[in-house]
């Protein structure tokens, strides 16, 4: 039985498909205390992720924030030691109000704390392990951060993608990125003025350009193009199609037609991750969507082997660090949800 209902407001904007300045901002408000409530909700309005909760207790999830159409700001919270496996739809920074909780990026791993936010670029997939905790939000459509950053550096005609990286925050930035939070908030709740920023229009490129002014300031944005991009899509594309075969370096510059260099450039700059840790977490990713369908009997050893998976303990370790618990718990939880039939009245 679930203790709580989740309470969300239907949202008429999509940040996927933005078309020009929304209407007026709008609240977003849920709260549940049911897990599988709060996997659904947020795989339907934010995006595709995994979630596993470590040890008992009373399990708490939440968000209030408001989103204009092309910027969300708000805060979220929950109780309970978690991990989470997720990839943000858009560029966010995560700026969490306790100490204690990690973020990683393939091989990189960082902390985050109430001194320092990290940014999330849109599509590099993450793994966050922590405890009980408040986090401050910030999202922007990834168009308007890109015109953002373009417009402060050189090569305009040229698409200049942000890396996920660590973001000092001051307490100037931490009480800018709270006056934004009052500001949407109001004018979400109330319709009051947008005060110094005289229209949402106004507000929207306010967020972006403190966000891009933050990124430009931490790390080096990696420049590209349109076919850089394509490349990378055809990569992914050939990678998720050839997962049951040993995968070379040399085979993926084949699919691309560039160089290996050329190749780890564009990966790290579209998703975050070397070539190789990409086809590491498309087979991991792969193998939990079968593990947790519960759909098939094979032996987890076979589902690692038809992902691509040559060595069970080597499969075993990356899977447990990427999602909090191993392939045979999830096998075992995945058969468990199989035999749950829905109750029909005869």
């Amino acid at each position: 039985m679930r203790e709580t209902s989740g309470s969300v407001e239907p949202r008429s904007r999509s940040l996927d498909r933005y078309a020009g300045p929304a209407a007026g901002p709008s609240r977003i408000e849920f709260r549940s205390r049911d897990q599988d409530e709060t996997r659904e909700y947020l795989r339907h309005n934010h995006a595709e992720h995994s979630r596993v909760v470590h040890g008992k207790g009373q399990f708490l999830y939440w968000i209030s924030a408001s989103d204009t159409g092309r910027v969300i700001v708000g805060r979220t919270g929950r109780w309970l030691q978690q991990t989470l496996r997720a990839a943000v739809p858009h560029p966010t920074l995560f700026l969490s109000l306790q100490p204690g909780e990690t973020q990683s990026y393939g091989r990189k791993c960082y902390d985050l704390r109430p001194d320092r936010a990290l940014f999330s670029a849109a599509g590099h997939e993450y793994t966050r392990k922590g405890g009980s905790t408040r986090c401050l939000v910030v999202r922007v459509e990834s168009g308007l951060l890109e015109r953002e950053i373009a417009a402060r550096v050189r090569g305009r005609s040229r698409r200049w993608l942000a890396p996920s990286a660590p973001i000092d925050m001051t307490a100037a930035r931490r009480a800018e990125l709270v006056a934004f939070d009052a500001e949407l908030r109001a004018a979400a709740v109330s319709g009051e003025s947008w005060g110094p920023y005289g229209s949402l229009e106004a507000f929207e490129l306010a967020v972006a350009g403190w966000m891009a002014d933050l990124v430009l300031g931490a790390a080096n944005v990696q420049s590209t193009d349109e076919s850089g991009l394509e490349r990378v899509w055809r990569v992914h594309r050939w990678i998720d199609a050839h997962l049951d075969q040993d995968i070379t370096l040399d085979q993926l510059c084949a699919v691309a037609g560039v160089s290996p260099r050329s190749l780890q450039k564009a990966f790290l700059a579209a998703r975050g991750q070397t070539p190789h840790e990409f086809v590491t977490a498309r087979r991991l990713a792969a193998a939990r969507r079968r593990l947790e369908s519960g759909s098939s009997q094979a032996p987890v050893s076979t589902v690692a082997l038809d992902c691509g998976f040559r060595h069970f303990g080597r499969f075993a370790a990356s899977y447990r660090a990427a999602f909090g618990e191993s392939p045979v718990e999830t096998a075992r939880s995945g058969r468990r949800s199989s035999r749950v039939t829905p109750w029909s009245q005869p």
